[in-house]
C-alpha cells in the first residue's frame, strides 16, 4: 500500500506474520467477546467522527488547486487522487493530509481514520487488500499501540502493538480453536504465558520464540504432568 501527497510508500507488511503453525492445528478456542466488541465500536466511532467533521468544514475543491498556488488547503475537508492512484476524502492542514479521513488503496485496500502530516497517525481502521484488518493505535504510519488484528483466515492478535507487531502483554486467538495468552516480542511467544491445545492439553510456563524454553508445566488432557525445565521445546528435567 502507498499513500501521502509526495508518493512514499506506507509499510506493506501486515502485523504478525508468526510461524506457529507448529501448534495451531491442535489449539482451543477460549473466545474473547470483548476483543470483538473492542473491534466494532472503535470501526463505527472512526466512521461516526470522520463523517461528522467532513460535514463542518468548508470544501477544499472549491480553493485552488494544491500544487503551485500561494493559498494551500487547510482547515477543509476535500478529495484528491495521488501520483500513485490512491484517493483520499478528509480534512488537509498546510497541503497535508492531516485530520480525520479515509485513504482508498490502488489495490483495493483502505485505511478510515486520523491522520497527521500525511502520515497515520492516530486511531484507525486499515483494511488490507487481501481481508486482514487492524484496527486500533497508528504511529508513523504502522501499529503502534493498544489494538486488535484480523488476519484474512480469521485468527485475531490482541494486545500493544509496537512498529506492526505484538510487544508486551497480548492474547493469539486461533480461527480453527485456540489460544495464547501471555508476553509477546517481535511478535513472537516470549516470557511466560498459557498455551492450550484442542484436546485440553495446557502449558504455563515459559516461551521463547513459539517454543516451550525454560520453567514450565504441561498438564495433559487425562491428568498426567510434566513439570520442569523446558529447552527448544523438549522436555529436560523435573524440578
Amino acid at each position: 500500500m502507498r499513500f501521502g501527497l509526495t508518493g512514499e510508500k506506507a509499510n506493506e507488511q501486515e502485523p504478525l506474520s508468526m510461524p506457529v503453525a507448529a501448534v495451531k492445528d491442535r489449539l482451543i478456542l477460549f473466545g474473547l467477546p470483548t476483543a470483538a466488541c473492542f473491534f466494532v465500536l472503535l470501526l463505527m466511532l472512526v466512521e461516526s467522527l470522520a463523517q461528522t467533521n467532513q460535514n463542518e468544514r468548508i470544501d477544499c475543491n472549491s480553493l485552488p488547486p494544491l500544487e503551485g498556488v500561494p493559498a494551500p488547503w487547510t482547515d477543509c475537508t476535500g478529495t484528491t487522487t495521488l501520483s500513485n492512484g490512491d484517493q483520499y476524502r478528509g480534512e488537509f492542514m498546510d497541503n497535508q493530509l492531516s485530520g480525520q479521513g479515509t485513504l482508498t488503496y490502488s489495490d483495493g485496500g483502505q485505511y478510515a481514520g486520523e491522520f497527521r502530516d500525511n502520515q497515520l497517525n492516530g486511531q484507525g481502521v486499515l483494511t488490507y487488500s487481501n481481508g486482514g484488518q487492524y484496527a486500533g493505535e497508528f504511529r508513523d504510519n504502522q501499529p503502534n499501540g493498544q489494538g486488535s488484528y484480523i488476519s484474512s483466515n480469521g485468527d485475531q492478535w490482541v494486545g500493544e502493538f509496537r512498529d506492526n507487531r505484538l510487544n508486551g502483554q497480548g492474547t493469539l486467538i486461533y480461527s480453527n480453536g485456540g489460544q495464547y495468552v501471555g508476553e509477546f516480542q517481535n511478535g513472537y511467544f516470549n516470557g511466560r504465558g498459557t498455551l492450550i491445545y484442542l484436546d485440553g492439553t495446557q502449558y504455563v510456563g515459559e516461551f521463547r520464540e513459539n517454543v516451550f524454553n525454560g520453567q514450565g508445566t504441561l498438564t495433559y488432557a487425562n491428568g498426567s504432568i510434566l513439570e520442569g525445565l523446558w529447552q527448544d521445546g523438549k522436555f529436560q528435567n523435573a524440578y
